[in-house]
């Protein structure tokens, strides 16, 4: 299930960030790009891996 979502600061356009669920073997985690926006045109752009790691107590 892809998740996609449009940034914005002050009412301008800043950045995307588009990710997708992964489930291997029992895992879940979170893997996509951010792009940032200036001027209207893409700037930087970052791989994006989220995953669940332990709590530190």
């Amino acid at each position: 299930m892809p998740l996609s979502i449009n940034l914005f600061e002050n009412g301008a356009h800043r950045a995307n960030l588009y990710v997708v669920r992964r489930d291997t073997d029992g895992q879940i985690r979170l893997d996509g790009h951010l792009r940032t926006v200036v001027l209207g045109r893409e700037a930087l752009s970052y791989s994006v891996s989220l995953r669940p790691v332990a709590a530190q107590p």
